[in-house]
């Protein structure tokens, strides 16, 4: 994003995807590290990207109504991805702060906690964490191994470049390393981003690299050049919060929604681009097409929300309903809220293979997605999405996703993601099927209630 000097979180929606601003600190770092952000782009990331108080923030600007976990947190392995990126980018100052938000929370909670709250620097509050945590620990060690000593691990062998800020300028002593068949004795003096002179056991060392077929024990010693790289900024800002997305419904020809706190206007979207900018709460749609609108809000800082969840608009005579407990055996459960006169549950075991025969008058592009309930736990932190594989006349045609919608929240229904199919004129057969690759990450619940398929043609 050329106006903010970073990259967007991510695309999301559903058919339309649309860009998300939020600042994303894992994401960023990485392209930096991938070489992804080119030179300039590197250097704008540091100096632009919004940085809070105790460190680098998981997101920004958090999520309102949301504990802290990913959302208004900072994580130690993140922050030190994002050291890593900053050394490489050469910005002393972001290293600075992001080496204090590491060793300010061990030093002063004498562990390595998965994370701690953003706005407060504190681990109490967040939704879920640990202490020791693996890979906060090996965040840590790596400040030592990586920037401070400067180890890079290539396939052939071992390369070294230490980036010390100067606030950190003396002799560093790394002994008894063990790298595959050697051990080695590393010092390192100095500060600086880079290397006056290397030596291994007295003779300078070519390229700064250390074959990796080296045997036995070897001294390395490095001299940095005692230069601060410390002339780019950074942006340590107050920790906001978004606004609340919108919650859109369709009343006759009206988008609608009601006033979310904060909001000085509202932007909508269809088909995935922006049509609107309106500080009303009502959007009149004119159109007949098949098209997907979703709204988003913005506060007075600019600071946009998460879009509504979309909303397709199709005429009737485009649609056509798949009533699932005409199709496999209803569930016997106490669920309520479903359209027509039940539903079809399918898990692990149950309905694992429901085929689904289509009638269309002509051949074309149609949408499909499912009216779904998942309430095998919270929608914002738990693992247990329902995922299908969708076949078209026996041939691949991409994934469903059914979220959860909430803890026990059975009589919920919401809408999977839609899946564009190309069908012939006639007979068709739709088929929904738990592959191997549909495990999720819980494994052993995936579990969903499918009410209806809806059927849209959109040629």
């Amino acid at each position: 994003m050329e106006d903010k000097g970073y990259y967007a979180q991510y695309l999301y929606g559903r058919k339309n995807l649309i860009r998300s601003p939020r600042f994303e600190a894992l994401g960023e770092a990485l392209a930096v590290l991938f070489d992804v952000a080119d030179t300039g782009q590197s250097k704008a990331i540091f100096e632009k990207s919004p940085l809070t108080s105790y460190g680098v923030s998981c997101i920004y600007p958090q999520i309102p109504g949301i504990p802290p976990y990913h959302n208004n947190a900072v994580w130690p392995f993140v922050q030190s991805y994002w050291n890593l990126a900053a050394a490489k980018a050469g910005n002393e100052n972001a290293l600075n702060h992001g080496l204090a938000a590491i060793y300010r929370a061990g030093g002063l909670f004498l562990t390595n906690y998965e994370n701690f709250v953003a706005q407060s620097g504190d681990f109490k509050g967040t939704e879920i964490n640990s202490d020791r945590m693996l890979w906060s620990m090996a965040g840590n060690l790596a400040m030592v191994h990586r920037l401070f000593i400067g180890m890079s691990f290539e396939p052939q062998g071992l390369r070294f470049q230490p980036v010390i800020p100067k606030i950190y300028d003396g002799n560093k002593n790394l002994t008894g390393f063990k790298y595959r068949n050697a051990t080695l004795d590393i010092k390192v003096r100095g500060f600086g981003n880079k290397i006056s002179s290397i030596k291994m056991d007295g003779k300078e060392l070519s390229d700064n690299f250390l074959p990796g077929d080296l045997k036995g024990y070897h001294t390395i010693d490095i001299t940095m050049n005692n230069l601060p790289f410390n002339k780019a900024p950074i942006q340590v800002v107050e920790n906001v919060f978004s606004p609340l997305n919108p919650l859109t419904r369709l009343i006759d020809d009206n988008l609608t929604w009601d006033p979310v706190k904060a909001a000085v206007a509202y932007k909508v979207y269809k088909n995935g681009s922006l049509v609107a900018v309106i500080k009303n709460t009502s959007y009149l749609i004119l159109e007949s097409e098949t098209a997907e609108y979703s709204v988003s809000a913005v506060d007075s800082h600019d600071w946009e929300s998460f879009m509504s969840e979309p909303i397709l608009v199709a005429s009737d005579d485009k649609i056509q309903l798949f009533q699932m407990e005409d199709i496999a055996e209803k569930a016997a459960l106490p669920y309520s809220n479903f359209q027509g006169n039940g539903f079809v549950e399918i898990s692990n075991d149950k309905n694992r293979k429901i085929t689904i025969n289509v009638q269309v008058t002509k051949a074309g592009r149609y949408l499909a997605d499912f009216r779904y309930a998942n309430g095998s736990g919270p929608w914002n932190t738990d693992n247990k999405c329902a995922i299908r594989s969708m076949y078209v006349n026996n041939s691949y045609h991409g994934v469903i996703v059914m979220p959860q919608r909430g803890q026990n929240e059975w009589s919920e229904w919401g809408w999977s993601n839609l899946c564009e199919l190309e069908l012939k004129t006639g007979k068709n057969e739709i088929t929904v099927m738990f592959e191997p690759w549909n495990i999720n990450m819980n494994g052993e619940v995936n579990t969903a209630m499918l009410d209806y398929m809806r059927l849209i043609n959109v040629d």
